[in-house]
């Protein structure tokens, strides 16, 4: 049964680009995939999920942020990459067109993309973009894979983009940084809203922003979410402990916004593995809609 979304919006009020630099682009070798809806159901082993492509050339997994938010908000972001890769959009579990299983858990999610990653591109060369959430998500799929057995892409190209908390200590010190950022005035009207028992996405809408440094106001960003999946999501990491990363991480980067809020223990584990570190200027936590063309010139030299 799938619940109702909400939206939260957030946004910038100015860009900060880059200075494009004339480079030689070294093309990989077109693979096919199988036929996927431009927009629709596809079963998996982990049941139907919601599926959108862009694109051509070799597939590359986009992961959408949360918990509980779906793939919308990064379509426009990231359409650059279709010139030279297929981008396999999809909503995880519980969100946008993907139903929520009878028992939604954070493991079923790492094992729900597993399952998708295996019945697109089991087996062959693939890449990866994933967001805040989503980068842990990849990450924990990939470190839980012997429990599934299924045959998984090799992943040889990737960026993980303002990879989100892990641990419940990571969470609460990202929450603690988050909320030196917000000024007095919202905070008195955030606890106002929480005494008067206001529905928990406007009390996020409120805080959104400062995932970014409170800079980007002025632009709407639309992100549909539902409360019911985050929630559920969210309580779950209070028990997970993901073992040794995975080796695929020295062929990813690790793209951070100048201004995100969330620098915790777990980037600066992902830091020290993956093969480079690219900093956004003027990005916050949303680089791809808060500094666009800095943004479009660190994913083209992670996918060349």
């Amino acid at each position: 049964m799938q619940c109702a979304c909400h939206v939260w919006r957030h946004g910038a009020d100015d860009d900060a680009g880059g200075h494009n630099r004339a480079e030689h682009v070294v093309r990989p070798p077109v693979i096919d995939t199988p036929a996927l809806p431009e927009a629709g159901l596809i079963d998996t082993a982990d049941g139907p999920t919601f599926v959108r492509t862009l694109g051509s050339g070799p597939p590359v997994f986009v992961i959408h942020g949360g918990p509980g938010w779906d793939h919308s908000y990064l379509v426009d972001g990231l359409a650059f990459l279709a010139e030279r890769r297929t981008l396999v959009f999809y909503d995880q579990p519980g969100c946008g067109g993907t139903p929520a299983p009878r028992s939604l858990t954070a493991a079923g999610t790492f094992r729900h993309f597993r399952s998708l990653a295996s019945r697109v591109a089991g087996g062959r060369r693939a890449g990866v973009l994933a967001h805040s959430w989503g980068a842990l998500v990849f990450v924990a799929a990939l470190c839980e894979r012997e429990a599934g057995g299924e045959r998984l892409p090799d992943f040889t190209e990737g960026a993980l983009i303002n990879p989100a908390p892990l641990t419940v200590p990571d969470i609460a010190a990202a929450r603690r940084h988050l909320m030196k950022r917000v000024p007095l005035a919202r905070l008195l009207r955030l606890y106002a809203m929480f005494l008067f028992n206001l529905d928990a996405e406007r009390i996020m809408a409120e805080l959104k922003p400062y995932y970014s440094d409170g800079r980007f106001e002025n632009r709407d960003l639309e992100t549909p979410i539902c409360i019911d999946t985050y929630k559920r999501l969210l309580g779950g990491l209070k028990s997970l402990a993901l073992p040794e990363l995975p080796p695929e991480l020295a062929r990813m980067s690790l793209l951070v916004g100048s201004f995100d809020y969330a620098g915790t223990r777990f980037v600066g584990e992902l830091a020290a593995r993956v093969a480079r570190v690219i900093a956004i200027e003027g990005g916050g936590h949303f680089p791809f809609h808060e500094a666009p063309e800095a943004f479009r010139i660190a994913v083209e030299k992670v996918f060349r």
